[in-house]
Order: structure tokens, then sequence, then C-alpha cells
């Protein structure tokens, strides 16, 4: 067992009887599979009301209770203080981690997704955070969802172990972070998660463009996303997107990391239009 490292796995939960044991039975068969790792499986109940954590009392996991701070915190900052409690517990009671991963309460797994997660760590030493995507949906490269997300555990520790709690765009935080430290970020597309809900379906709009105006979004590339919504005929979508986007008002990010993203998002826009003009004239 000295040879066994750890894969510390995080999941927040807030009323989430109807979906938390099947979530966690799914990780515990994967970890079956897996021969050079154990799991240490912490659960952060967020104030549940209903018998999530009598659930969770039957199964071989850690909790951490939380208040029931009276709402869903979705969206919203304080809710990566409830991540950090989980964080926190881990970072306090578990020795020879070797990946920290992040789950949602009603995310499920392909058999093979973690091993193919954990190929791309083995082959690129600059790989500090990966994920899948969620079955019948795409993802852009780097972008790494925050639910089925595994860490370097020696890059969290670097980071510093802990999400900043200050601004909206807490979840991606760590990928901008670790893109302008030289590092790299990816989605696998081969390894195939499925949750319950729709993605995107609980965000508030207004606070997705607060995100994007806090990371330092350029403007076309909000429209874009916008007028994408348009097309769906998801108007309310849309010009709640813009709202939080051009509103005066928010924390920004540092300077260093909003200029990278920025930077990164004019070579996307001149790439594109290059491909563009030569598709055009051919």
């Amino acid at each position: 067992m000295k040879d066994v490292s750890t894969i510390a796995i995080m999941i927040p939960a807030r009323n989430e009887e109807n979906n938390i044991k099947e979530t966690i039975e799914c990780l515990l068969m994967l970890e079956k599979k897996l021969q050079k790792y154990k799991f240490e499986i912490v659960v952060v109940d967020d104030g549940s009301k209903d018998k999530t954590v009598e659930i969770l009392k039957k199964l071989p996991v850690s909790i951490v209770e939380r208040f029931d701070r009276g709402y869903s915190a979705l969206g919203l900052p304080e809710l990566a203080e409830t991540h950090n409690s989980g964080f926190k517990y881990i970072s306090d009671n578990f020795e020879n981690i070797k990946y920290l991963m992040v789950v949602g309460a009603d995310t499920t797994f392909d058999e093979n997704y973690i091993d193919l997660l954990l190929e791309e760590f083995d082959t690129n030493e600059k790989l500090v955070m990966a994920a899948g995507r969620i079955e019948n949906t795409t993802a852009a490269k780097n972008a790494v969802r925050g639910s089925g997300r595994i860490i370097r555990y020696k890059f969290w520790t670097e980071f510093g172990e802990l999400l900043p709690t200050n601004y909206y765009a807490w979840e991606s935080y760590p990928i901008y972070y670790a893109l302008m430290k030289g590092y790299q970020t990816k989605t696998v597309n081969n390894a195939i998660m499925y949750t319950k809900r729709e993605p995107l379906a609980l965000v508030d709009w207004k606070r997705y463009g607060i995100q994007m105006k806090e990371i330092g979004y350029r403007w076309p590339y909000v429209m874009h996303r916008a007028m994408r919504e348009v097309l769906k005929l998801r108007f309310k979508r849309a010009f709640r997107l813009l709202i939080g986007f051009f509103q005066k008002s928010v924390n920004k990010y540092p300077v260093e990391m909003r200029e990278y993203v920025r930077n990164y998002q004019k070579h996307q826009i001149v790439n594109r239009l290059n491909i563009f003009k030569s598709q055009k004239f051919v």
C-alpha cells in the first residue's frame, strides 16, 4: 500500500438526496479499476434540508457539514467557500495526494473516464488540470469543466489550495492562473461524463456576464455568446448576459491575468478572421 497514491475527491452537495448515492457508487466502481490509486471522497453538505446527510452517513465518505445560508449560492462568490471547506479538510486529513478531483453531486462517468485523464497527465508534465466533456456537448480545448475536473496536486499546493472568494468567476480562476504561469489545461474529448441537469440550465446569465467582465473578456466574444442564445430563441439569457457584462462595478481579476486573457482572445479572433478570409477566396 506504500506505493498507492491518493486521489482526493471533493463533492459539494445541497439537497441532492436523489443523486448523491449514484454519484458516489460510480466513483467507488471506478476506484476498483485503479491499482495505483486509492480514493478519499469528501462531501461538503451545503446546508441540505432533505435526506442528503442521512444518505451520506451510510456511505464510505467523509462529510463536512456547513450551515444553511438560506439560499443556493450557485453562481455566487460565496459558493467558493463551500468548495474551500472541502479542500481544507483534504489538506488537513490526507497524505500522499497526487491528484485532486472535483465532482458535481449529480455527475457520473464512463468506466474509463479517470484512466483517460491520468494517461494525459502521465505523458505531459506541464498538464496540471484536465476534464472530460458531458455527453452530447462540446467544450473548448482548455476550458476544463468544473465537475469532473482533475488537478495535479503539486500544482494545487503551488496555487495555494484554496479558491478566491471575491469573484463570481472563482471556478475559472485556477485555469487562467495555470495558463498564465505557462502550465497547460486540457479538455479530453473522449472522456465522457453524465449529469442529471442540462448544462447551464440553472445559471443566472447576468452573473455569467459579470464573470466574463471580471476575467477580462473582449466584447466581441461576449456578443458572439449572446447571439448564440438569440439564435436558439433564448432572448432572456442573451439580455441578462449583456446586462451583467456591461454593468460598471465588478471586482476584476488581477491585471496580469486579464491581459493574458485579452491577448489570447485577440489571437483567437485574428486566427478566425484569417481562416474566414482564406475560405472566402478559395
